[in-house]
């Protein structure tokens, strides 16, 4: 048999690389160490995060909305939630450079963040439990 395009690791990358090579009209052979579904890879676990702003720089921000729209299409296409927004918390310093690249990336796209604990440090509150 002869193939278009041969994958090495069938987990949550690889399958996805195969399912949109497959897409494409594209001939797949997937290969893996292991016979899928297993617990033996970095895609396994019991929670996985995704982040729409970025502490490492804007320039992944597009990257990671066209995932959420692809993982919003598996959904519907495969009829299972397989994601559930939740948000994230990110904690550090005042002068993180980490955290202002996050509020910058989310500005840029307009995004939905905020600093609800630092805002309420800010004006003297005790944050909420």
């Amino acid at each position: 048999m002869q193939y278009d395009l041969i994958i090495i690791g069938s987990g949550s990358v690889g399958a996805a690389a195969g399912y949109y090579a497959r897409r494409a009209g594209l001939n797949v052979l997937m290969t893996d160490a292991h016979q899928p579904p297993h617990q033996e890879g970095s895609h396994h676990g019991s929670s996985r995060l995704i982040r729409h702003a970025y502490g490492e720089g804007e320039k992944y921000v597009p990257l990671v909305l066209r995932a959420q729209q692809l993982w919003d299409e598996l959904a519907e296409i495969s009829g299972e939630a397989v994601f559930e927004r939740t948000g994230v918390i990110n904690l550090g310093p005042a002068s993180s450079a980490f955290l202002a690249n996050v509020a910058a990336s989310a500005r840029a796209f307009q995004l939905e963040a905020g600093c609800p604990c630092r805002d309420a440090a800010l004006a003297g509150d005790t944050p909420p439990r």
